[in-house]
């Protein structure tokens, strides 16, 4: 039994010695395996993580989770991203949220001229009010709207319980316990930020030396034309 556990100290690679009966946890840091080798592993989070807290951990790894996940940084960089959280806010926000929460949404709907039906599931992080670690439907906000150092230092947590609902009736069909894996948490970590700097505009902004310099040398603009590309295509899919 093996699985990935993010504490603010680093993420570590936890299996079961059956002979102590025990966890034993293993800093990945320590280890030469790239960060891609633990994504398929599931996760549990240990003591208070917040966003940031988790993306200072992802840091050290930048590069690899950069060509790992492109498609989820929708064409922002993730050098962008820790820039912008080390800026503080030009005026203070108020959030009426006190914790962020990674959610699986389960859809069931029926094919076409078969009998059997055809399951989704989303991941979403969203935002929540808890009170007494009690939540309503009137208490769940999106993230998307709010700049997110507003709320990435709330506390983190992952809801380990999904269900499935009939996309026709509303009907839930069924429910119960799910694992995240560790690309999953990633990619819905990156994507809700990236997702909220776009919207709330807060990426940096950068003048390009080379344009004021005179010419572009034709590397150069085949070079950002083959990113501008990349941008474009990220956000279409």
């Amino acid at each position: 039994m093996q699985k990935i556990t993010l504490k603010k100290e680093g993420i570590f690679f936890s299996f079961w010695d059956e002979q102590t009966a025990s966890w034993i946890n293993k800093d990945i840091s320590e280890a030469t395996l790239p960060i891609s080798w633990y994504l398929p592993y599931s996760v549990q989070l240990e003591g208070d993580l917040t966003v940031c807290d988790i993306l200072k951990l992802l840091k050290p790894y930048a590069d690899q989770l950069q060509m790992i996940f492109t498609n989820s940084l929708a064409g922002i960089k993730l050098s962008d991203i820790y820039d912008v959280l080390q800026k503080p806010m030009e005026k203070k926000v108020s959030i009426p949220m006190n914790c962020i929460y990674l959610f699986k949404m389960g859809e069931i709907s029926p094919i076409k001229d078969d009998q059997d039906q055809y399951l989704s599931v989303y991941p979403v992080m969203m935002g929540l009010i808890i009170d007494d670690k009690e939540e309503t439907e009137e208490s769940v906000y999106h993230l998307s709207s709010f700049d997110v150092r507003a709320w990435c230092a709330l506390p983190f947590g992952i809801d380990h319980f999904m269900e499935y609902t009939d996309i026709s009736t509303e009907e839930i069909m069924l429910d119960g316990i799910v694992n995240w894996m560790l690309f999953e948490v990633i990619h819905c970590l990156l994507s809700q930020v990236s997702l909220c700097m776009q919207v709330t505009e807060a990426l940096p902004t950068r003048e390009d030396d080379r344009l004021k310099s005179g010419p572009m040398l034709i590397e150069e603009l085949l070079l950002w034309i083959d990113e501008l590309d990349r941008i474009l295509l990220n956000k279409m899919n």
